[in-house]
């Protein structure tokens, strides 16, 4: 089922939660270091086969450096056709993978973008607007890269030193409201050759989805592309993965643009999680909801007229929220517990704060108890808690819940102006 039909749908017998679904319903797909086939055969993907429904890729060129700078022409198409090409330049020579990272270059990072403006033009292209950071180990991105990038480019796809979690191995953002992106953007390895196929690929799906459950915008990032190791039937399988849900995949810099414009994502009572019936299932598999790790769909005699869809939680279970609106959020929920079980839990929320100037992340907690739980009847449980403006995003878990623990109609709202 859709999203946005079910949640038009979805309701509690509680007056406090007005709103509508308004989470933001695109993804991009990121390329980087320039490589032949990103052009032989992503490009071709988009433009060939799914020519009918405007999908564009983002990709991180070096322009001095890499196969696709051989044929600068083949980057000027592919700018003309729509995809987002991003400056993704080492130094060069490169001296040091991590030259960008490290304020102690600062001195000389001016002379070395001069440059690659320079090469941009000489090809045919309009001054780059955007910039990836090339690898390397020490690649941070800190208070120094921010206040040389914010007067040169519309937007950073940065190396942060952020903790690694729900599969999260980097963030994008703009300079415009930097809580909002960081939280928003989630970024994962895709298939880059070797292992199994079959194996990344539907593990790519499955963040994907599950990003899109949470509020997120799902970045996958492959190098190389080819027809022999599964990698292009992964850039295919997203293509799939957005034609069935109805989503877009747009360029990183119109993705940037339509997250500035929350007028187009966003009310003033919003849904927070996704998800909030347990039953949209993107990538197919029947036995968890999207967004929620360790969440098991229960058996249907659970799920009855009074609750709906029905999950069997426990202590490591969780889900994410990217992105809340700031305010005063309330969560309600509906819990009971297995026959033969007795007890009750605790609703933990985790906010990750970051600080604008240095990228640090902090956090705090916020526990609820549910109280005693049986299971003859569903409790019907609410709370509230603030999210505040450097809350990026947070993350709801269920410390002490016991084996045979039920969940369902879960959702958390802003209340409020």
């Amino acid at each position: 089922m859709r999203l946005e039909s079910q949640l038009d749908s979805f309701s509690h017998d509680n007056a406090d939660f007005p709103g509508r679904q308004g989470r933001p319903k695109y993804m991009s797909l990121q390329f980087d270091d320039g490589k032949s086939s990103h052009y032989d055969i992503a490009h071709d993907i988009f433009k060939n086969e799914y020519s009918g429904y405007d999908f564009f890729g983002s990709f991180g060129i070096p322009i001095f450096d890499g196969q696709l700078a051989e044929t600068p022409e083949k980057i000027v198409e592919m700018f003309k056709y729509g995809h987002s090409i991003q400056d993704h330049s080492d130094v060069f020579p490169p001296a040091d993978a991590a030259f960008w990272g490290q304020p102690e270059y600062a001195n000389q990072w001016a002379g070395k973008w001069d440059e690659i403006v320079v090469g941009w033009r000489a090809i045919g292209l309009p001054d780059p607007t955007a910039w990836n950071q090339p690898g390397g180990t020490g690649a941070a991105f800190g208070l120094a890269q921010r206040q040389f990038w914010g007067p040169r480019v519309k937007y950073v796809g940065g190396r942060v030193g952020l903790q690694t979690l729900y599969q999260v191995k980097n963030f994008h953002w703009n300079f415009n409201d930097d809580p909002l992106s960081l939280g928003r953007f989630v970024s994962s390895w895709g298939f880059n050759g070797g292992g199994d196929a079959a194996e990344e690929t539907a593990n790519i799906i499955t963040i994907c989805a599950d990003a899109i459950a949470c509020g997120g915008v799902p970045v996958p990032v492959w190098h190389d592309i080819s027809e022999g190791d599964g990698t292009a039937d992964a850039v295919r399988a997203c293509c799939n993965l957005a034609t069935a849900a109805g989503f877009e995949i747009l360029p990183l810099e119109v993705a940037f643009d339509r997250m500035n414009d929350t007028s187009t994502w966003t009310a003033s009572y919003v849904e927070q999680i996704a998800n909030p019936n347990f039953q949209d299932t993107y990538n197919g598999d029947a036995t968890r909801p999207d967004g929620w790790d360790n969440t098991t769909l229960v058996t249907s005699s659970v799920n009855d007229e009074q609750a709906g869809q029905v999950v069997l939680v426990d202590d490591t279970s969780r889900t994410f929220v990217y992105g809340p609106n700031r305010g005063t959020n309330k969560i309600l929920l509906k819990g009971r517990m297995a026959a033969g079980s007795r007890g009750s839990y605790n609703i933990a929320i985790v906010r990750y704060q970051v600080d604008p100037e240095t990228f640090v992340y902090s956090q705090d907690t916020v526990f609820y108890n549910t109280g005693a739980l049986d299971t003859t009847a569903w409790k019907l449980m609410s709370f509230e808690f603030e999210v505040d403006e450097r809350t990026s995003y947070y993350q709801i878990t269920f410390p002490n819940a016991a084996s045979g623990t039920y969940i369902a109609d879960i959702s958390c709202r802003r209340i409020g102006p």
